[in-house]
């Protein structure tokens, strides 16, 4: 991804891969970044995950506690 991004080709261009200072500026600074980037996509994945567990469970529970009226409403005109 960085080639395809102009400031991934000047990086490139400033730390040449393999050099001790691509090492290092890649464990100073992009380290922490990736990982602070990452923290906050797993948050938000989480809140996701979240929500469509108690949508579900709501949804879980009304059937199950409705479901036998839901039944009796939609076969009762064929009774």
């Amino acid at each position: 991804f960085m080639r395809a991004d102009s400031r991934g080709r000047t990086l490139l261009e400033l730390y040449k891969p393999g050099t001790p200072e691509y090492a290092q500026f890649f464990e100073e600074v992009m380290g922490p970044f990736i990982a602070k980037l990452a923290e906050e996509k797993l948050k938000e994945a989480g809140t996701q995950v979240v929500g469509v567990i108690v949508i579900v469970g709501a949804i879980i529970a009304f059937i199950g506690y409705y479901g036998t009226d839901i039944v009796n409403i939609i076969t009762s005109p064929f009774q």
